[in-house]
């Protein structure tokens, strides 16, 4: 029975299938067949979504890899400029008016910088150079100082106008939208409380009474801590045709019934114990286990300094 709350491991008669089927729906990665025993060649819903995604990308090797990015970024973005529906899964579509508009702004502005030379009589793009500017900065830790004082030397050396940043900051701005932000929360100084959506209200800490504040009229808070929101970074993941697949591989590799190594945490014990005790969910390849971890390190790698990270980090 191929339904989402019998995940095709019981059996039934025509007239309970018909009715399961209405009910709740087919088990999202039922196999399509032609005959029965023979898969269909026919791409399935999310087969074709993906093909109109990343057609661009994959049919050519001379695609400019700075628009590959902006598309990676924002998969639809180019059917929503042309207000074209995008086919999702089952028999609904969404049009433009259906997404956010700061992120048809935000790419519409990212694919202008990908056409905008550096300068005039330029090959390479803003977006381009500014892109290569940001890696090289992480790649090689530069300061936010010493990085403005390149950029402003930088810029002095290119003809005028040209459209490198001034500033870091500015740099951010132009690449605002590419990224998927974090949120700043303030703390308690002792991290017994934090003072979030209904906290908020909070000017100490009403566990052991610290202030929240270094000083009430400048409003610094005495600790804070970042919260990288799940939700969007699981979208990307899913969005992306570098991750896409990935995400997936655990429902659809090759395996053998007589293979017992664990290769995957797919294999152990704990994630098929999962499996059976919410089946519905486990019948959909595309839903993800989440697990938590911690650690803590200092960042400047010198044990006298009084400074410390306890990340809690959430793996999919």
């Amino acid at each position: 029975m191929p339904c989402i709350d019998c995940g095709n491991m019981l059996y039934q008669n025509e007239a309970d299938i018909i009715n399961h089927l209405k009910d709740v729906g087919i088990t999202k990665n039922y196999t399509l067949w032609d005959q029965h025993g023979k898969v269909t060649n026919i791409p399935t819903a999310s087969q074709r979504r993906l093909n109109i995604i990343h057609d661009r990308a994959s049919s050519s090797h001379n695609v400019n890899p700075v628009v590959n990015f902006v598309e990676d970024v924002f998969p639809f973005g180019e059917r929503y400029n042309n207000n074209e529906p995008v086919a999702l899964e089952g028999t609904h579509d969404f049009d433009v008016d259906d997404v956010a508009s700061k992120v048809i702004d935000a790419y519409s502005r990212l694919l202008a910088e990908t056409n905008t030379p550096l300068y005039e009589g330029c090959e390479e793009s803003s977006l381009g150079t500014l892109l290569r500017a940001i890696s090289l900065k992480e790649e090689t830790r530069t300061s936010i100082k010493a990085f403005d004082k390149y950029l402003g030397f930088q810029k002095s050396l290119l003809p005028t106008p040209n459209k490198l940043p001034k500033s870091y900051a500015e740099a951010k701005k132009i690449l605002k939208g590419v990224g998927m932000g974090y949120e700043v929360i303030h703390a308690c100084l002792n991290g017994c409380f934090l003072y979030y959506k209904e906290g908020g209200v909070h000017d100490q800490c009403p566990i052991c009474g610290l202030p929240r504040y270094e000083d009430v009229g400048n409003k610094i808070p005495m600790k804070t801590v970042r919260y990288f929101p799940l939700t969007p970074r699981l979208q990307r993941l899913y969005m992306s045709k570098y991750t896409a697949s990935h995400m997936r591989w655990h429902g659809q590799r090759e395996t053998s019934p007589h293979d017992d190594v664990l290769r995957h945490p797919v294999d152990g014990e704990t994630w098929k114990d999962f499996d059976r005790s919410y089946p519905q969910f486990a019948s959909d390849i595309r839903n993800v286990r989440i697990a938590l971890s911690t650690d803590g390190f200092s960042p400047f790698g010198v044990s006298a300094t009084p400074y410390s990270l306890w990340p809690i980090v959430v793996i999919p």
